[in-house]
Formats: C-alpha cells, structure tokens, sequence
C-alpha cells in the first residue's frame, strides 16, 4: 500500500508474490533481458520487490480501510499470460507479466467499490520493472 500524495490520486495497492515465483520471474528476466539495455539510473533497472499492482490511482489515505478489505482473501490464484511493456517515462519502458485471476479481479472491484472513489482503472499486471 502506498499512500496517496495530497491532491493526487497516485496511491497503489500491490499483492506481493512468494519466494517461489518471485524468484522464476526474477531469472526469467537475467535469461532474456540483457544487463546492456537495462536503463542505469539508480532506483531503476531490475525490479528486486516483484508485485502485483491490484489497483492504481488511490486517493483513500487510510491503510485501515484497505485492510478491511483484504482480510477477506486468504489466498489468491493468479495465472501469468502475455509478456509486455508500457512506456513510464521518455527513457525507459517497464516490461510487464500479465495477470489472469478470478481472485485479484474481485479483490481490485471491492477495493474501488468500498473505499476508492476516484481510480484509475489499470490491467493487472506484475510490474516487473525492467527498465529499457
């Protein structure tokens, strides 16, 4: 959960995965994205915190809200598809997994129903963040 900036709606809520598939993505990104074209600025390149984004543009600052939301989902199946990319910024793309779940569907309507006015619908995704 990231908060959102006063008078933005920039905050996010993002499912972390497990160790496991964290770290079949994380090699799975040194297999085919060469270190060469990875962007260098500091912060950026390969993502080490591999997430799921569950829903972008959230103006609630209550984290407390959140949490009575999620409490209901023990666990959550997901599905990888397609790999991609979005432009973030004019330096850089940031390769993405997409996500096929039931579960995180539900969870990202609940989140936008019950405590998020305002927000940005956005597939979800892994964000995996090679920058290229």
């Amino acid at each position: 959960y990231k908060k959102a900036k006063k008078e933005e709606c920039k905050g996010w809520i993002a499912v972390r995965l497990s160790q496991a598939p964290s770290n079949k993505i994380k090699q799975w990104g040194r297999d085919n994205i060469p270190d060469n074209i990875l962007f260098k600025e500091e912060g950026k390149g390969r993502e080490s915190d591999i997430h799921i984004t569950v829903i972008y543009g959230v103006c609630e600052n209550s984290k407390e809200a959140v949490e009575d939301i999620i409490k209901n989902y023990q666990s959550i199946k997901i599905k990888l598809g397609k790999v991609t990319y979005f432009r973030s910024s004019p330096d850089f793309d940031v390769v993405k997994i997409e996500i096929i779940s039931k579960d995180l569907k539900k969870l990202h309507e609940d989140i936008k129903r019950r405590s998020v006015k305002n927000s940005t619908l956005t597939p979800l995704s892994i964000f995996n963040a090679f920058c290229i």
